[in-house]
């Protein structure tokens, strides 16, 4: 006899969690191939190509293309399932933090939707790759991705047929990534947490910074921008009179008052944007450098950017674990959750790939918290293979809601 189950409660079987994401999927068999593909990404160790999830659900012969026809063919509609997704996670865990930043994968020839050649810090080298900027929601335990955008160059953009070939939507547009970002934090998913959480967004390998904070500001969003070090910015004087050389954020940091002593690990400067042109507003507002560790294991200084200037150090401090969570939880989706494993070159494809690939990842999470919260919960692992069956739920509870820092309190 199963117990009636709040929507407001961890998830207790995999059929439960994809009965609730994947609810406005128009037929049954493909909330079946959904669950089928969730469950593979969740036990089959290693590369997780369709023929090993396959084989992992099914013992039909056809499973594999019934895999790929889900995949790549199938027309459903991700974005109601990154909202669904939004939604579990924040009504079972906390929110600290909204954090975005980038994931490559890597990728042969030039097909697939999205690849080019460009430098990748974490590989130290040029690769060819794709490049997905991820929207993640920081609880203090886990970073979890509920919603991505495929960054297209003007490579891209510039040849037609290329575009059609890989089923991008004619009303796609030829866009920075620091607009996509923004696109990111006002979409659906983000919407879900109310009163907004702070955003910590890692655009060091993707420019824009300046119009991205001179965005957020007009939004009156409260923000933290890790730049990189070479990023030039003036500093603010009190007479406006007086000239301002630009600096990079490194020259700058050298000159920035310690508010913790000589011994502090942070830095910190009022700085502007050099003006980008006539009419330009990137130069009009006042933004905090804040420079140091993002945590003692570290030796090298970064450096971050928000339009909270009044913010303190230690506020600042507490929310660096937060970036750091999330490019963790890219690392694990690397490893463990088949990010790079996606088999095709569609649009539409890599898109359903992010979204189950997400799902999984989540799936953990929420699995672990209610094991730990003393639920009972069964995890999926890779050795172990849990029958595809339906199973009963057991009632829960609302995480507490999440302290925020003041940081998020922006008028």
């Amino acid at each position: 006899m199963s117990v009636q189950r709040s929507s407001k409660q961890p998830p207790t079987a995999v059929a439960d969690f994809v009965q609730d994401l994947f609810a406005q999927l128009p037929r049954a068999d493909q909330r079946r191939w959904a669950r089928a593909y969730l469950h593979g990404l969740l036990t089959v160790p290693g590369r997780k190509s369709l023929q090993r999830l396959a084989a992992a659900v099914s013992e039909s012969p056809t499973a594999s293309q019934s895999l790929q026809q889900f995949l790549n063919a199938s027309p459903w509609d991700w974005m109601p399932v990154r909202e669904a997704l939004a939604g579990k996670v924040t009504d079972a865990l906390p929110v600290h933090a909204w954090t975005v930043g980038p994931a490559a994968l890597p990728k042969r020839g030039d097909h697939s939707v999205g690849v080019h050649r460009r430098f990748v810090p974490e590989a130290g080298r040029t690769i060819n790759c794709q490049v997905g900027i991820g929207l993640f929601l920081s609880t203090g335990s886990y970073g979890v991705p509920v919603d991505w955008r495929i960054l297209l160059t003007e490579d891209w953009y510039g040849d037609p047929d290329r575009l059609r070939r890989a089923r991008v939507p004619k009303t796609l547009r030829n866009r920075p990534a620091w607009s996509q970002v923004l696109d990111l934090v006002g979409g659906i998913p983000a919407r879900r947490v109310a009163p907004p959480a702070p955003l910590l967004i890692d655009l060091r390998g993707l420019g824009g910074a300046a119009e991205l904070a001179d965005a957020l500001t007009r939004k009156g969003m409260c923000f933290l921008i890790e730049i990189p070090p070479g990023q030039f910015l003036v500093p603010h004087f009190a007479q406006a009179s007086l000239p301002a050389q630009a600096l990079s954020a490194q020259a700058l940091a050298r000159r920035g008052r310690s508010p913790w002593g000589q011994q502090a690990a942070m830095t910190s400067a009022l700085v502007r944007f050099p003006a980008t042109g006539p009419g330009s507003s990137a130069g009009t507002h006042v933004y905090r450098l804040w420079t140091g560790r993002a945590s003692t294991a570290s030796r090298t200084a970064r450096h971050w950017i928000t339009g909270t200037v009044d913010a303190g150090a230690e506020e600042i401090r507490r929310l660096l674990p937060h970036a750091s969570l999330a490019r963790s939880s890219v690392k694990a989706l690397e490893d463990d959750f088949g990010l790079h494993d996606f088999e095709g070159r569609s649009f539409p494809g890599w898109h359903h790939h992010m979204t189950m690939v997400s799902a999984a990842y989540a799936y953990r999470c929420l699995a672990s918290e209610s094991r730990r919260a003393g639920y009972g919960v069964r995890i999926p692992r890779h050795d172990v293979v849990v029958p595809l069956r339906e199973a009963g739920s057991a009632a829960g509870r609302r995480h507490p809601a999440a302290h925020r820092p003041r940081i998020a309190a922006c008028s």
